[in-house]
Order: C-alpha cells, then sequence, then structure tokens
C-alpha cells in the first residue's frame, strides 16, 4: 500500500467527520440557527463569535453570559457548530463555554480545559476549574485547593500555588498566600510583595493596608502616598472617598488634604451621568435599613439634597423618590417630572412605565401620560414590556404581541413567545414554529 494511500485511509473518518453538518438556518441579526436530524431537534440561539452551542432542546440546561462569553450546561451533551451548520466539535461534552473567535473552554468528568477550534487541539492542562475570563486575555484556574492564572492560549502566568487570586483588574492581578497579599501584573510581573494585611483595586489605584495603614500605589506600583483610615475608595483620579468612624469624607491626591467638611454614610460616583468628575451621590441612612440620597460637588456641596432615593441615569434620566411618590431627574440634576407615581421604571425608547392612580400608565419624556394599561399592575405572569422602536411587547392570557406608544396592540396577541423588535424584524413562536415578523406582523419568509 502507497504511502498517500495510508494517509487517506487514516484521515477519512476525520474528512468524513469535518464535512458533517445539521441542515438548518442560521439568522445572522438574531444569532440563532434551527436544526433537526433524525433523532432531536435542536434550537441553537447561543451563538459567539459565529460559532453556536447545541444539546437536545428538551434537555437544554442553563445559560450563563460572562464579558460577552457564553456558556451552556446541560445533564444532556453539547456540542458546537458554526453559522453553516458545521460540526465543529460532537454532542459529547457536559459543558461548553465560547470564550473568544478561536478559544472555548470544555468540561467532561469534572476537569476544564481549553481547545483551539482553529487548530483543533487542546491548548491547556486539564484543571479542575477554570473561571473569570477577563478581557479576552486570563482566566483564573484551580487545582485541588490553590489557584492560578493562565491566558486564553493556554500559557501559564501564575501557578496553582495561591490560597486566592483575584482577576477581576484589567490591570493588576491580587492575590494570597500565607495568609499575606502581594499583586502582579497581568503578564505575572511582581508589583507588591506579600507583606499586606489585604490589597484592594480601583480604575486608577492599588490600595494595600498594613498595620491599619493604607498604602496607595499607581497601577504600575509607584507608591503614592499612605494614611490611616477604616476605608479607601476612588471616586476619580484626583478623588479619594475615606472613611472613618462610620463616616465617609472627600479627600484630594493632588494636595494631599481633605476637601469635604461634610461627612456622609457613603459616596460613590455617579457613572451613569454626564457629570461624573464633578458629582458624587452621597447616601445617608433613613431608618434601620433604607437609604435617601443626592448629589454633591468635589467641595461637598449639595446639588440636589439628600432627600431621595435615587435610580441610575439612562437615555439622560433617573428615577427618584420621596415619601411614597416616584418621578424623574435629569443629568442636570434638576426635577424634570414631578413626583406624582406609586412607582416608576427607566426610560426605553422615549417611553417609561409609571403606576398612577393604582393603574398602570405609560409617559414620555415630559411626564405626559401616553395611555393606561388595562392590565392589573401587581400581575406577575401579565404585563407590557419596554420599547424597542417603537414597540413593547405585550402578554395576556398566556399569549403575546405587540403595542405601540399608544397603547394600541399592532400586532394581536396570538404567539407563544416573541422577541423584542430589531432592525425591524422580530422572533415569534407559534404551533412551536419559529420565524420573523414585520412591524404589520407579516411573517418574512
Amino acid at each position: 500500500m502507497n504511502r498517500q494511500l495510508f494517509l487517506l485511509i487514516l484521515l477519512f473518518p476525520m474528512l468524513l467527520f469535518s464535512q458533517k453538518k445539521l441542515a438548518g438556518n442560521y439568522n445572522k441579526k438574531y444569532g440563532i440557527f434551527t436544526t433537526k436530524d433524525e433523532d432531536s431537534i435542536y434550537f441553537v440561539d447561543k451563538f459567539r463569535y459565529g460559532k453556536g452551542i447545541f444539546c437536545n432542546k428538551a434537555y437544554l440546561g442553563s445559560v450563563t453570559y460572562y464579558d460577552n462569553n457564553v456558556t451552556v450546561e446541560s445533564p444532556d451533551k453539547c456540542g458546537l457548530i458554526d453559522e453553516a451548520g458545521k460540526i465543529l466539535l460532537s454532542r459529547d461534552f457536559e459543558k461548553i463555554t465560547i470564550v473568544n473567535d478561536s478559544v472555548v473552554k470544555l468540561r467532561n468528568n469534572d476537569k476544564h480545559w481549553l481547545y483551539n477550534t482553529k487548530y483543533g487541539k487542546d491548548i491547556s492542562e486539564k484543571f479542575s476549574v477554570i473561571s473569570y475570563f477577563q478581557d479576552n486575555k486570563f482566566t483564573l484556574t484551580h487545582n485541588r485547593k490553590f489557584y492560578g492564572i493562565i491566558d486564553l492560549n493556554g500559557n501559564e502566568i501564575l501557578k496553582c500555588e495561591y490560597t486566592q487570586v483575584l482577576p477581576y483588574d484589567k490591570d493588576v492581578i491580587i492575590a494570597e498566600k500565607d495568609l499575606r497579599y502581594g499583586c502582579f501584573t497581568p503578564e505575572g510581573k511582581a508589583l507588591l510583595p506579600f507583606d499586606y494585611q489585604n490589597i484592594s483595586s480601583s480604575e486608577h489605584f492599588i490600595f494595600a493596608k498594613k498595620e491599619g495603614q493604607f498604602e496607595i500605589f499607581d497601577k504600575a506600583g509607584t507608591a503614592i502616598t499612605h494614611m490611616s483610615a477604616k476605608t479607601i475608595k476612588e471616586l476619580n483620579e484626583n478623588t479619594l472617598a475615606i472613611g472613618e468612624n462610620d463616616r465617609v469624607y472627600m479627600y484630594d491626591l493632588i494636595s494631599k488634604k481633605r476637601i469635604s467638611t461634610p461627612t456622609y454614610l457613603d459616596l460613590a460616583v455617579s457613572y451613569f451621568d454626564k457629570n461624573r468628575n464633578i458629582h458624587f451621590h452621597a447616601y445617608e441612612k433613613d431608618g434601620l435599613y433604607e437609604l435617601r440620597s443626592g448629589f454633591v460637588d468635589r467641595d461637598g456641596k449639595i446639588i440636589l439634597p439628600l432627600d431621595y432615593r435615587i435610580g441610575n441615569f439612562r437615555e439622560g434620566f433617573a428615577t427618584v423618590g420621596k415619601n411614597g411618590k416616584y418621578g424623574f431627574i435629569d443629568e442636570n440634576k434638576k426635577m424634570v417630572i414631578p413626583l406624582k407615581f406609586e412607582r416608576v421604571w427607566n426610560f426605553f425608547d422615549g417611553v417609561a412605565k409609571a403606576i398612577y392612580n393604582g393603574k398602570s400608565v405609560y409617559v414620555d419624556t415630559k411626564g405626559n401620560i401616553l395611555f393606561e394599561s388595562d392590565i392589573n399592575p401587581e400581575s406577575m405572569k401579565e404585563y407590557i414590556g419596554f420599547f424597542y422602536e417603537g414597540m413593547a411587547i405585550k402578554t395576556k392570557n398566556g399569549k403575546f404581541g405587540f403595542v405601540d406608544k399608544a397603547g394600541k396592540e399592532i400586532i394581536p396577541l396570538v404567539y407563544d413567545q416573541v422577541h423584542e423588535f430589531s432592525s425591524g424584524s422580530a422572533l415569534v413562536r407559534k404551533d412551536n414554529r419559529y420565524y420573523f415578523i414585520d412591524k404589520k406582523g407579516k411573517r418574512i419568509e
């Protein structure tokens, strides 16, 4: 037998497998692939980076997302396909996590490892845990009782010899060994020695605690200052919140002086408004468990009195409540919709849900009531959802459809399941069939 024929015989099963495909259709906009074979029906809708996880739909267990990764875990076995339906990994794995365009994490028999789909091979050893995929650069590993770090090529950054590793910061890896803390760069280079009782980090700083003192470093490990405090956190690149005796004040890192005379229960950066470097969210106690809050500037001057319950900003507005009544403030911390509702939700597509006089209503950004819902606001199974592209999902009596911003049922409630509109179409399910409709309810072929 000549060498070429011998190699062909050896490779023939691999060639057959590499060409095996699931018959079906992929919709890129929604990231779904529907298909079936003679044994099972699949509905693959967990695509990332051009790859999807498939398993018997009847046995689909849990789906989790982290940092744009997707994991499917199932009591049935999982496999991996591309957008054309080509089987990249047969249905042989207990759990699959799509990490990036070429790497997936696999699990079988309580072992986790990395696999490169581009080269078709394992690229790491097998660990008892692989988790916390950080910034598409590295991941936490665990063998028996110690932790370490590998990069997404399977290369070892930190050996599994630490009792705790915290890879949450893209600039710093904090670790514990022999009841002391130190930290490293993402490449595994030592930044601070294992001399500290605790270490934490923020956007710009590393806070290392030793003998009641905090040593403050920049992200390169250069010392900035040190001070006595119970707690320290960053407000911005020049300002810290310093905690003493259960109260917090502002501290300026440039002058290295306290800059706010008032103290607060807590201070936080207002990440969701356009004035994040000027105004800080301040909190005080209101009873045993409740909080009231407002906004202060860098000198502690009151921008919005600390009398409210304030939510996050969305579409330029934040929910605000006081004495059981709710409204909205804008990004300048001005009350733009008065406190007249019993409850409010954030704005979506310029429309917010509220409860007014015991009924569900929908309001515009000026507080005008657009329509009143016929659904009991206390119902957990029936509702009108948030607006996307001028349409919101409505469900009643177990069926789904869509309403417009006037509350009119534009698409009747005849579906068993629907998704929000995206680019003019929505995925729906009826009589166990999935297909797309336009904003008039017409099926898109």
